[in-house]
């Protein structure tokens, strides 16, 4: 029992990697892939975004940290909650596409060799 929930702790946790390494990835974007006259409010929400992070993650954990049998579970299964909300809010917007060129044109910038 305790073998697999330590394989289950591992995959969890490359997900959350992998989620946390999009989500950079969007901040970074959001500079670049903004309009022109929206720069700088596109970077002032990101930064919003990050701040109202740190506030309600580690709280949102704390609450949820005795959710289950399992000390913390409820914890990572909030943060699952948190990025299917995620998800869920940011494939309307169709950014799948436009950050797609974005990487594409990244990798052209950078020499070969």
């Amino acid at each position: 029992m305790i073998n697999r929930g330590k394989w289950c702790l591992t995959l969890f946790l490359v997900v959350a990697g992998y989620y946390n390494a999009n989500a950079q990835l969007y901040r970074f974007a959001a500079a670049e892939l903004a309009a022109p006259g929206f720069k700088e409010k596109a970077i002032s929400l990101v930064m919003a975004g990050g701040l109202l992070g740190a506030v309600l993650g580690p709280n949102l954990a704390a609450k949820t940290r005795n959710l289950t049998d399992v000390p913390f579970a409820g914890a990572y299964l909030a943060l699952a909650g948190v990025a299917l909300l995620n998800m869920g809010s940011l494939l309307p917007l169709g950014l799948t596409g436009l950050l797609l060129g974005w990487l594409a044109v990244q990798r052209r910038k950078q020499p070969v060799g």
